[in-house]
């Protein structure tokens, strides 16, 4: 089971496994946890969000949260239609006889209804439809025969009769002048423009209608009692679905634009009667997607289906919400006749019948026809891996020494003999284990390559032809190789001098499964050992190699592996599957294809693995789960567009405008919420933003989804975010523009009305004080520039010269000039800082903040860390900063991340700051290795940030623990503090 955090009304999302026979497949399921325990009626809506009609009212779930929408005078019904119209709009129609309208622009209209409609709709029928036709009129199915009509443009209803006394369960519209409809018997189509009274041509069926939808032009899906037809425009009738499919309960069904039509059916099961789920039925009438998205429909209630916008599709019934994403990931479980679920062990496919042999800690099974079953009768024993015969046999031991065989049409038999086929090569010779050892058969010819006793082996046979074997005995598994008729180490005059070496070295390696790829390499997996590699080099001496997680492996532990013969491996780890494409050479992987719980599996410990000759990919999911993967056809997701689902300035809410917003400058408060258009693996989706205006990077939204900006400067502002999916390009950015005004008592010209309403003279005294600053100032610019140009110039020139006398000189005189050159470019550093921080520029916090950033981001980006900068200021504009809280804060905060970096081996780093009229409150946080704070290691380090700190009067606290990460927090005090400037 999977859990998502959903946002605001705390929701759930799980994936669950659900059986309509023995395939099972996953989806996940949204239900009174996640907010919506009733959905009678879905739709999308302009923006692409999903709209749910449920009990209390109408709820939009983009993917993330659930939220309500508000209908205007909503008397206490539940929902119980949503229909889009051709503009996207959508129309919502309770069964109370309410009738609501949601704009694109999402402004609701309620519409009066006659109240005979009315009367009509809220004695609500499973069988009444919802419509819109290509003008945008609405139409309704009463009680009688004929249909209600809409038009938004003149608000006004009219009854449209039809002839006879048909009572209408279904109708659709094919382009703008024909409508298809059908009563409980009978099909028909009428013409729109035609003669009032022209009555429709209808084609009588024997069995009872249950809906009607939309195939291709001039043909119509048509669902009774007795299965699935399509009709074509010259009557003719041809059945898609048969009777032994027919659901007991229908939902509304859903037809998409190909002509695919998807809805309810049913199956009978042995034992378990009718049971129903769903089914999508191609444009040619083939049945696409057979098996079930829900377990017991029949208690489900499916109330509506509706086709996604990226393969996927939507039920909404009386428990919530299904989506099934998942139609590539089928599974099976594996039980014992007792019920425990069974630990895999092995997968192994028969070349005669198509079927799979799964060997697990319990005993033998057999997937045929959809169906598990178990191979012997005896109780739960531990097996060996079956091995395939030419024959079509198979053949494994049951530990307890007794060994059976099973072809493909008959179950298994003990094989009454103490021989038990181990491996077949492809030319025919066999490798069979017997009580007095390990026998290799050619022909008639039976030569004993080894007189130890086996259980079974592990074999591997390489391109060469060279057989790698790890013989199974009660005492250990160890890797070996058959020379002749030897086994190369019990004959290690056979073997090559490398190959005895790489031999020895894996002496006690722990073997659990192995294999040849197409390029003669042997790869193993050993456990908690990790992936093993053996290969020739081309000098011809045999070598080995250990992957880990470093080489791109989810776990340093493989339990399963496969490799294919062209040239991929499968590896199974207890963080998933994996899929690599090899290449030629010394050993690498090359990543293909992660499956793990957040796709779909219900365990991610992979403990077998195989794939068939279809090309399915087969993996066992310890304990009791076997899926099957068409990873082949599974999606290509792109990054998805992401939508500003909700904005407000100062907690107004408003709407996304191509006009510029406009906000106060430094007083209000921005919030906005992001939202990626996208329900296919929407936890893997990053959300990045940034303001155009001041922000170069882009920075990774939380998991929160909102962002809160507490002020911003006066100017024209740019709002941008995209999403990024991993592996592909970000998508398409979406913009909104701001122009922040400042306060009245802000602008220029009140300034100007201040200082001549306080009379000229304290004007005066404040030019000349300002006369004073300006002259400091400029006496700072010129030190500045002075120890830029000068001093600045000869430390390059230092640099320069060290770094042509050590490539010109003797060693020891190149080393002392590099130190000199380190020493140079130490200082040019150090003066830079200097030179920054008594820069008269540079007094704000934003300075010190882009400062800060710009220091971080040049050191962390090269190394592949991610940063996460954020802070938060108070309305009131924060006080200058002084020269000494700026230059040590800066030198604190670049200490720290030169220790993260360099000594902690960070892969994150987090920068927090929160800065008032009185404080300002910065923390930095890493994920590294941490250390002892009372164990001095002889550096400086901890030194210099008491030392800072207390230049400022600032209270430091550093907060760390080896393998815990450190973080360290200053608390420099501001108030009384004045920009700090250089005596006169």
């Amino acid at each position: 089971m999977r859990a998502i955090s959903l946002g605001l009304t705390l929701s759930t999302g799980a994936w669950v496994v659900a059986s309509l026979n023995a395939q099972t497949i996953a989806y996940q399921s949204y239900g009174a946890k996640a907010g919506i325990p009733v959905a009678n009626a879905i739709a999308f809506d302009p923006n692409g969000a999903l709209v749910a009609g449920t009990n209390d009212g109408v709820v939009r779930f983009d993917g993330f949260r659930f939220e309500p929408v508000p209908l205007p005078g909503l008397a206490q019904a539940r929902i119980v239609r949503i229909t889009a119209a051709p503009d996207s709009s959508l129309w919502i129609q309770s069964d109370a006889g309410d009738l609501f309208h949601l704009g694109g622009d999402d402004r609701i209209t309620r519409v009066n209804v006659p109240s005979v409609l009315a009367t009509e709709l809220a004695a609500y029928r499973s069988w009444q439809r919802l419509r819109v036709d290509t003008r945008g009129h609405v139409w309704i199915n009463g009680w009688g025969p004929g249909l209600w009509r809409f038009d938004p443009a003149t608000t006004r209803w009219s009854h449209v009769d039809l002839p006879g006394d048909e009572r209408i369960v279904d109708f659709f519209f094919e382009g703008p002048d024909l409508l298809w409809l059908a009563s409980e018997r009978k099909v028909g189509r009428v013409a729109l423009n035609s003669e009032h009274g022209t009555p429709p041509q209808w084609s009588p069926l024997p069995r009872r209608i249950l809906f009607m939808r939309p195939h291709s032009p001039g043909r119509a899906w048509i669902g009774t009692d007795a299965g699935v037809y399509v009709r074509g425009g010259d009557g003719s009738m041809r059945r898609a679905l048969g009777g032994e499919y027919a659901a007991g309960r229908h939902a509304e069904p859903d037809a998409d634009a190909s002509g695919r039509l998807l809805a309810t059916a049913g199956a009978i099961l042995p034992g378990q009667g009718r049971r129903t789920g769903v089914v999508r039925l191609g444009g040619d009438g083939g049945v696409e997607f057979p098996r079930s998205a829900g377990a017991a429909f029949d208690e489900l209630l499916p109330r509506q289906l509706l086709f996604g916008r990226e393969g996927d599709f939507w039920l909404a019934h009386e428990g919530g919400l299904i989506h099934v994403d998942q139609e590539y990931l089928v599974s099976y479980p594996v039980r014992a006749p007792n019920g425990p679920a069974e630990f895999l062990t092995g997968l192994t496919g028969d070349s005669v019948s198509g079927s799979l042999w799964i060997s697990t800690w319990g005993g033998m099974y057999r997937l045929r026809n959809q169906r598990v079953e178990r191979m012997s009768d005896l109780t739960r024993r531990a097996t060996t891996q079956p091995t395939a015969g030419h024959d079509g046999r198979h053949w494994w031991r049951e530990y307890g020494d007794l060994g059976f065989v099973a072809d493909a049409a008959s179950r298994a038999a003990p094989t009454g003999s103490s021989d038990h086929l181990v491996y077949e090569t492809r030319a025919g010779v066999r490798f069979v284990a017997r009580p007095d050892g390990m026998y290799r058969m050619t022909g008639q010819r039976a030569a004993r390559i080894s007189g130890r006793r086996f259980v079974s082996a592990y074999v591997a046979e390489a391109g060469d032809g060279r057989i790698w074997m790890a013989p199974i005995s009660s005492v250990s598994t160890r890797l070996d190789t058959v020379e002749g008729d030897s086994l190369g180490t019990e004959c290690r005059a056979c073997l090559p001098s490398s190959l005895r070496a790489v031999l020895d070295t894996l002496r006690s390696l722990e073997i659990v499964d192995m294999g040849a790829d197409a390029f003669g390499r042997v790869w193993i997996a050993a456990g908690r050992s990790g992936l093993v590699c053996i290969y020739q080099t081309e000098q011809g001496t045999w070598e080995s190699r250990r992957l880990q997680t470093s080489d791109g492996l989810l776990s340093d532990e493989v339990h399963a592996l496969f490799p294919t013969p062209d040239g991929r491996l499968w590896v199974g780890t207890p963080r998933g599957v994996q899929g690599f494409r090899l290449r030629p050479g010394a050993p690498s992987l090359d990543a293909v294809l992660e499956f793990r719980a957040r796709d779909g599996i219900s365990r991610e410990f992979v403990s077998a693995v195989f794939e068939d000759r279809d090309g399915f990919l087969w993996f066992g999911a310890a304990p009791g789960e076997l899926h099957r993967l068409d990873y082949r056809h599974m999606p290509r997701l792109s990054s998805p567009r992401v939508r500003l689902t909700r904005l407000e300035i100062d907690g107004v809410r408003q709407r996304e405008s191509n006009e510029p917003l406009r906000l106060r400058a430094g007083n209000s408060h921005l919030s906005i919420t992001l939202a990626a258009q996208t329900y296919r693996q929407e936890e893997r989706v990053r959300v990045e933003y940034r303001l155009a205006s001041s922000d170069t990077s882009w920075t990774i939204l939380g998991s929160g989804r909102t962002i809160q900006i507490a002020s911003i400067a006066p100017g024209r502002h740019r709002f941008e975010a995209r999403a990024v999916r991993p592996g592909e390009p970000p998508g398409p950015v979406v913009r909104q523009d701001f122009v922040a005004t400042p306060l009245f008592y802000r602008t220029w010209w009140f300034a100007i009305a201040v200082i001549i309403a306080f009379a000229l003279p304290p004007a005066l005294w404040y030019r000349n004080r300002v006369e004073r600053r300006l002259a400091i100032e400029r006496l700072r610019l010129r030190i500045a520039t002075d120890l830029h140009d000068d001093l600045g110039s000869g430390l390059t020139q230092v640099s320069l010269y060290s770094e042509l006398i050590r490539r010109a000189s003797e060693p020891q005189v190149a080393a002392w000039a590099e130190q000199v050159g380190d020493q140079a470019r130490s200082l040019s550093e150090g003066m830079r800082d200097i030179i920054w921080a008594i820069h008269p520029q540079h007094e704000s916090w934003e300075s010190l903040e882009s400062r800060i950033k710009d220091y971080a981001v040049a050191l962390l980006a090269p190394r592949g860390i991610r940063l996460d900068m954020q802070g938060t200021a108070e309305r009131t504009s924060p006080p200058g900063l002084s020269t000494d809280v700026r230059h040590n804060v800066l030198l604190l905060v670049k200490e720290a991340l030169h220790n993260a970096v360099r000594h902690a081996g960070s892969r994150s780093i987090e920068i927090r700051w929160h800065i008032t009229t009185n404080r300002l409150l910065l923390t930095v946080r890493d994920d590294g290795a941490g250390f002892e704070p009372s164990r001095e290691s002889g550096g400086n380090g901890l030194e210099n940030f008491r030392r800072r700190a207390a230049a400022i009067r600032a209270e430091l606290r550093l907060d760390t623990a080896p393998g815990d990460g450190t973080r360290v927090e200053v608390d420099v005090p501001l108030r009384g503090r004045r920009p700090s400037y250089p005596s006169m």
